[in-house]
């Protein structure tokens, strides 16, 4: 025993079929021309994308966060924006992509934004270090000359060096991390001076 509307509903499912396939296809054929068009836009916008990220490669090696030299300050500034600006990139990226694919066009890698990532990473794991070491030293800055302990002091100094050494070697060799390997050795050769002035004698 079956309601006669679910009946209903079986019986009928051919024709809705067959007219929601016309309608479809019918749809379907309008859009060629819409297709076409959008194809070409997209297309456009492929190729406008690719040569903004041509500059801003080109910008990033000129002027970038590892331009800088021993401004390690103004460098970690800058990073920040070009990380802003590259998360901007990359979501544009993965529209475009979605759009190529939606229109059947062809998906080439995008070269200079892949390097752009990579040099990103590079150079923010660089800099990561630099902030460990200027939130350590700020820390010390805010202690009162009384309360400074030299033992910390020390072992934190030998733990920002223990990081410098474990840095791969490929990182080693940017002008950016000799830079904070530096800085973080010259307070450290620093740290005498500091024993000495605490020394009651």
């Amino acid at each position: 025993s079956i309601p006669e509307a679910d009946a209903k509903l079986a019986f009928d499912l051919p024709d809705n079929w067959r007219r929601l396939f016309v309608q479809s296809r019918t749809q379907d054929l309008r859009l060629v021309d819409t297709k076409a068009k959008f194809r070409e836009v997209t297309s456009v916008q492929d190729q406008e994308f690719r040569a903004q990220m041509k500059e801003f490669k080109a910008q990033f090696l000129e002027e970038g966060p590892g331009t800088l030299g021993r401004n390690l300050e103004a460098g970690l500034e800058r990073l920040l924006s070009y990380k802003t600006r590259l998360n901007e990139a990359n979501r544009q990226k993965s529209e475009l992509v979605n759009a190529c694919n939606l229109f059947s066009l062809e998906v080439r890698p995008y070269d200079d934004l892949v390097d752009l990532n990579m040099e990103t990473e590079k150079l923010g794991k660089i800099y990561g270090l630099f902030v460990e070491y200027k939130e350590f030293t700020d820390g010390v800055a805010a202690t009162m000359w009384g309360d400074l302990d030299i033992a910390t002091l020390q072992n934190s100094a030998d733990g920002l060096e223990k990081s410098c050494k474990r840095f791969p070697k490929d990182l080693k060799d940017i002008s950016v991390f000799k830079e904070v390997e530096e800085t973080i050795l010259n307070f450290k050769g620093s740290l005498p001076l500091i024993v000495s002035l605490k020394n009651e004698a």
